[in-house]
C-alpha cells in the first residue's frame, strides 16, 4: 500500500493508525507495524493477538484488525512515536517513558 498507493489512500492506512504526520518515513511506520508483533509477544500477549487475529471480522479492514492491536485497549502504543524525524526533535525527558533510549 505504501508503495503502490496513491496519496490519498497512504493517508488513509496512515489515518487508521491515528498517524499526526502524513509525511512520516514509511521506515518508520514500517517499524511501528513489526513492533505490535513484537510487543505482543515481550508483554506476554502472543497467544492474545493470535486467538484475536483468528477470530477478527474480517468484514473490516484487515488493517484495522492490526491497528486496533496496536491501540489503547491491547497494546496501548502510539504510532506518532515511531516518527523519528518528530521524535529526536522534542528532547523533553519523561521518566514515565522508556522509548526514548530505544531511538538512540
Amino acid at each position: 500500500m505504501l508503495i503502490h498507493d496513491s496519496t490519498e489512500e497512504v493517508n488513509k492506512l496512515l489515518d487508521v493508525f491515528e498517524i499526526k504526520n502524513h509525511n512520516i518515513d514509511h521506515r518508520d511506520f514500517m517499524s511501528f507495524i513489526a513492533d505490535i508483533f513484537a510487543t505482543a509477544v515481550q508483554r506476554g500477549s502472543r497467544s492474545y493477538v493470535c486467538n484475536f487475529l483468528e477470530h477478527s471480522n474480517f468484514d473490516m479492514f484487515p488493517v484495522a484488525a492490526v491497528a486496533q492491536i496496536a491501540g489503547p485497549m491491547i497494546l496501548n502504543l502510539d504510532a506518532n512515536t515511531y516518527d523519528v524525524e518528530n521524535y529526536s526533535a522534542n528532547t523533553t525527558v519523561d521518566p514515565t517513558k522508556n522509548e526514548r533510549p530505544w531511538a538512540w
